[in-house]
């Protein structure tokens, strides 16, 4: 058996056996559904959930913030560590920022963006865009460190000079921590999400996952906790695996960059 193989396996056995143990413990256990349903009770309120649309309702919620947080934040993070490398003195700036902001949660500053937004969808943005940013920043900010300093020599020998430099070089030669950066960043983003949409759902009477996670708290609905829950973990999977590692096989790893 071959290594990837192996490893799927091995996967799969730990996921089965964690599913295995949810059903068989709540029921053994004679557990209220309110303290912990069995696994079958969470599929079955998410796939009631997905027939009645209220699960897509929610999802179009969540990751429309989402995508536009983390875009402007990839954005904001790529031309802040560009500028700071172009800028003399720059990098320590960066270096300032970073050390100031990234142990920051984002979460934290929900009230000041609340106090300077109110309940609109700019005060998610904001707390999205400053989940991922700093992380991204960081992670920019390493890989543009690692270029030899050859390959800078070469561009600017070609006249290469200013953001068609960071373009041409930095950023090419970047771009395995660029993606490393993306996967932090959208972790933290998510997460953040929908902490942030128990607070903003509850206060401002809409949100995605989070809001309803919260409905169903508030109800002792535990099964639709968990189907939330279920979601959350799904949608993670889906990105990670279906599309940042898509996008990792056919740019970094075609080219030999990562091994």
């Amino acid at each position: 058996m071959n290594k990837p193989i192996q490893k799927m396996a091995v996967r799969i056995t730990v996921v089965a056996v964690v599913i295995l143990a949810w059903e068989l413990v709540p029921r053994m256990a004679q557990l209220s559904p309110v303290v912990l349903p069995p696994f079958s009770s969470a599929v079955e309120v998410l796939w009631e959930r997905a027939l009645d649309g209220s699960l897509w309702q929610g999802l179009l919620a969540s990751l429309s913030l989402l995508v536009r947080g983390v875009g402007l934040g990839i954005l904001i993070a790529i031309v802040m560590t560009a500028a700071c490398f172009i800028i003399p003195g720059g990098r320590e700036v960066l270096q300032t920022l970073v050390g100031l902001f990234n142990p920051l949660p984002a979460i934290a500053i929900l009230p000041l963006a609340l106090l300077w937004f109110g309940f609109s969808e700019r005060s998610m943005i904001l707390v999205i865009v400053f989940s991922v940013v700093w992380a991204m920043s960081l992670n920019a900010y390493a890989g543009f460190s690692t270029i030899r300093p050859v390959l800078v020599d070469v561009g600017r020998n070609l006249g290469l000079r200013g953001p068609r430099l960071i373009a041409s070089i930095y950023f090419p030669a970047a771009l395995p921590h660029l993606l490393s950066g993306l996967r932090i960043g959208w972790a933290f983003a998510w997460r953040t999400a929908v902490a942030a949409e128990l607070v903003y759902g509850a206060a401002g009477g809409k949100g995605g996952i989070g809001w309803q996670i919260y409905l169903d708290r508030s109800e002792f609905n535990t099964g639709g906790v968990f189907a939330g829950l279920l979601t959350i973990v799904l949608v993670g999977l889906l990105v990670e695996y279906g599309i940042l590692n898509t996008i990792e096989s056919r740019t970094v790893k075609r080219w030999g960059m990562v091994s």
